[in-house]
């Protein structure tokens, strides 16, 4: 018998985001939506990047402010 035939054969490797065991040809997981590559998914910065860049952008502003002062 195929392997490809039967679901009882189909691979399965767990969600990045809840775990519960997901078909490796997914593009969704079907517990928490949420999507299994990063070609599909919506490209996002992580927010740690977009804090930092404002962060690094108030001191700037911050010590050129002093200065001429």
């Amino acid at each position: 018998m195929d392997q490809d035939e039967g679901d009882e054969f189909a691979e399965t490797e767990p969600c990045p985001f809840c775990g519960t065991p997901v078909y490796e040809q997914a593009e969704v997981c079907p517990n928490c939506g949420q999507y299994i590559s990063e070609e599909d998914s919506s490209p996002r910065k992580p927010l740690w990047i977009v804090m930092s860049v404002g962060v690094c952008v108030a001191v700037i502003l911050i010590v050129w402010v002093l200065k001429s002062l």
